[in-house]
């Protein structure tokens, strides 16, 4: 068994989302940067951002929080989603330590926290920008996610 599986295998994959935060910085930057490192996703947000008057920003598929923080920057409320118990710890902790009071972080299936988020009357229900990225594996669940979005928001926008 390698040290890795053994810390997981005592410590659990909350505690090792943490431990990996803290103790491996330069996994802070995933994928080459927000948007998964792609300029031209990064450019068509920041034209977006500029143009419309967004009340409130929704991701899904946190990951490690790259994309996150860049969404945070804005000032506007930020409400994510991570599935998994270690990225989302490691965002916790990540956050915690940079100060993000405008990031919501949750953990659960992006379906769920969707539609937690139309029920939450504090949520923005129009003019949201959408960023959903929670499309791994086998549970592909885009086509929900865009019936839930387009069902309960107005003027809003998607970005996949």
């Amino acid at each position: 068994m390698g040290l890795k599986a053994l810390v997981r295998r005592i410590l659990g994959e909350r505690a090792t989302g943490a431990l990996e935060y803290f103790l491996l910085p330069s996994r802070r930057t995933s994928f080459g940067g927000p948007f998964n490192g792609q300029r031209h996703r990064q450019q068509m947000y920041q034209e977006l951002i500029e143009r419309y008057g967004f009340r409130g920003i929704v991701e899904t598929g946190t990951f490690r929080g790259t994309t996150s923080d860049l969404l945070a920057r804005t000032g506007l409320p930020v409400y994510t989603v991570e599935a998994h118990p270690r990225f989302h710890t490691y965002c916790r902790a990540r956050f915690w330590r940079e100060g993000r009071s405008n990031l919501h972080l949750y953990q659960s299936d992006s379906r769920t926290f969707l539609r937690r988020l139309q029920a939450d009357p504090s949520v923005p229900k129009e003019d949201v920008f959408f960023y959903l990225d929670a499309h791994w594996g086998e549970d592909l669940p885009l086509r929900e996610e865009l019936e839930i979005i387009f069902g309960s928001w107005k003027r809003s926008v998607v970005m996949i």
